[in-house]
């Protein structure tokens, strides 16, 4: 939890926690702590999720941010690293939290990269039977 006791901010952490587990409520309390006073304006909620949902969604994918930067993650992805388990070794994060965050930056898409081709055929008449996918930028790519 994190609190304001008049003259700074104190962050209390539960040292009975894994210190994986500690390192990420550190950052999402600090998330909380840079936010206040305008928590009202950056999350309105939706019909769908209540504005403090929005905060905590925030401070948990800016933990997640911080924890594991895309560029790092991307690297250990295509270097073989694709457990929950080996990200979290390499993070030194909780093996949930390196879930999350691989599917956050559509590492674990499960939509195939090709599709069926439309019925019609390609230059001296030979059919298409594949094609690529255009990538599609996703909205959390460009916040990290």
């Amino acid at each position: 939890m994190s609190y304001w006791d008049g003259q700074e901010w104190i962050i209390a952490l539960n040292s009975r926690e894994p210190e994986a587990r500690q390192r990420f409520t550190l950052l999402h309390e600090y998330k909380h702590i840079v936010d206040h006073g305008r928590t009202d304006r950056l999350y309105t909620g939706t019909q769908k999720t209540s504005a403090d949902k929005q905060a905590e969604q925030a401070a948990d994918y800016f933990a997640g941010c911080v924890l594991m930067p895309r560029v790092l993650v991307k690297r250990a992805w295509v270097s073989g690293k694709q457990t929950p388990e080996s990200l979290a070794d390499i993070f030194e994060v909780s093996p949930r939290a390196a879930e999350v965050r691989v599917a956050q930056l559509g590492l674990t898409d499960p939509a195939p990269r090709c599709q069926p081709a439309p019925s019609r055929t390609w230059g001296r008449g030979t059919p298409r039977r594949y094609f690529r996918t255009a990538s599609v930028p996703r909205p959390e790519w460009s916040a990290t």
